[in-house]
């Protein structure tokens, strides 16, 4: 049975891969419901939908879309905006829904770039397939549909972008100097572009950075040394963008500029570090496995851990030379970044202890996380043995069915978590906006929606779902 499946794989790869990533993308689709307002997304609404303001003085605004929290990822508000425009779209013309459609589009390229990284990387067609389904499978993609933020989503793209062309750098001399040149150029661009969607970009960045920096030292040539400037360059316009660019055009568009508090956290909180050093040094590292974990079929956080330390392990025992002993420091490449991301996981819920909560273990801030992981099988496996590749098919597709089958009782934390009121009442909302009539003033079609609403329905919520529907004033020029 076994021999036959991946048989059947080997051979049709590519329409497996295609038919089930569209099956799995709409079964998230069925499973969301039409989505759900999120409370920050009660704001978010009416402000990208305003129509006396430009485009540019939306998207450049963080006092209203970070609320005042400035992070530099202008790149995702604009996204932001475009899901909101998707979304009034639908809505005025039937079809109202509370969902991203960056999120979909986005898991969809990512799972693209899964499939060409495992070819690249020397992996069968059909590892491709087996390794695009299961990023596609994980609660993190196929649960996290509802309208929020695209930073996170947009960032798991652009790096999944980085580390397809950075594979492609990995024969220089094969592909040519020129060639190697602008895949050079695409992969700075997309590890720019990873640090512009979000601030977990910037801290992948860093770690590509340290990684890179170690295959320098066990490798100097002129190719990695290139590879590590432009690390070393990205790095250098996000802090340029963080520091003078963003700001001077948030400025110019809306005559404010922000402050970097909430990025300056470490030395006003080393109280707060001692007092919370159980957060700080168990759980906030523990969390990054956890978040692995959830990606691959709910494994326990200690088998993820003892898996990488198992790694670490069997390349400790290997080799004796200098060379060696250089070979093995680059080797431990899965335990550093580990350990890199345990740090990274560790400052965010330092900062937001509310991530430590289990139902948003599988949910938006961790779908970069379930792309590394995805990302980390595919390098290893690239190494494999044959016959260790084909039994890795079945693991591979073990862990896509694991996943499917925790999608209940992931849903389910999540709609008795601290979003269960919102999700109770989005059924309501959406029942509201379809009771719009189909002509009229935007003025008649809103007193049509908000007589339907229900009698405890906040302002917030009322002035976002109205704003779908838009109003009569004329939208004004940038």
């Amino acid at each position: 049975m076994t021999i036959r499946l991946i048989a059947f794989l080997e051979t049709h790869a590519a329409k497996t891969a295609w038919l089930g990533g569209m099956m799995l993308l709409a079964w998230g689709l069925v499973l969301s419901r039409g989505g759900m307002l999120h409370p920050e997304a009660e704001s978010f609404l009416p402000h990208y939908l305003e129509p006396s303001r430009s485009p540019a003085s939306l998207v450049l605004d963080p006092a209203a879309n970070d609320f005042g929290m400035y992070q530099a990822r202008e790149l995702s508000y604009l996204i932001d905006w475009l899901d909101c425009r998707f979304m009034a779209f639908c809505a005025k013309h039937g079809t109202p829904h509370f969902l991203s459609l960056s999120h979909f589009v986005f898991a969809l390229a990512g799972a693209v770039l899964l499939w060409g990284l495992a070819v690249r990387l020397g992996l069968s067609r059909a590892a491709g397939a087996v390794l695009a389904l299961l990023f596609l499978s994980t609660p993190m993609v196929l649960l996290g549909g509802d309208y929020f933020r695209s930073a996170k989503s947009g960032a798991t793209l652009a790096l999944l972008a980085s580390v397809f062309l950075y594979a492609g750098l990995a024969h220089p001399a094969r592909s040519g100097r020129g060639l190697f040149v602008a895949r050079l150029t695409g992969f700075g661009c997309a590890v720019l572009l990873c640090g512009l969607f979000d601030r977990q970009g910037v801290f992948f960045g860093l770690i590509a950075c340290i990684l890179q920096g170690l295959r320098v030292l066990a490798r100097p040539t002129r190719q990695e040394f290139a590879i590590l400037a432009t690390l070393a360059g990205a790095a250098g316009l996000l802090v340029a963008n963080n520091r003078l660019i963003a700001p001077a055009l948030i400025d110019w568009t809306n005559g404010y500029r922000p402050t970097r508090d909430f990025q300056n956290f470490l030395p006003g909180n080393l109280v707060e570090w001692r007092a919370s050093a159980s957060l700080v040094f168990f759980h906030g590292p523990v969390l990054a496995l956890k978040y692995a974990g959830a990606a691959l079929g709910a494994l326990p956080w200690p088998l993820i851990g003892l898996g990488v330390l198992g790694h670490a392990t069997k390349v400790l025992a290997d080799g004796s030379s200098e060379s060696g002993n250089r070979a093995r420091i680059v080797g431990l490449w899965p335990f550093w970044l580990t350990l890199l991301l345990m740090t990274m996981t560790a400052l965010m819920a330092l900062r937001i202890p509310s991530l430590l909560l289990p139902e948003l273990t599988a949910h938006y801030y961790s779908l970069p996380t379930a792309a590394i992981g995805c990302v980390v099988l595919a390098a290893l496996a690239a190494g494999w043995p044959v016959e260790t590749r084909r039994f890795a098919l079945v693991v591979g597709l073990a862990l896509t069915a694991a996943n499917l089958l925790q999608l209940h009782d992931h849903r389910q934390r999540q709609h008795r978590g601290i979003y269960a009121a919102a999700y109770d009442r989005a059924p309501h909302l959406l029942a509201a906006l379809h009771a719009a009539p189909s002509s009229g003033t935007a003025k008649e079609r809103n007193g049509a929606v908000a007589a339907a609403l229900p009698a405890n329905t906040g302002p917030a919520a009322t002035a976002a779902v109205l704003a779908l529907l838009g109003t009569d004033k004329e939208p004004s020029t940038p």
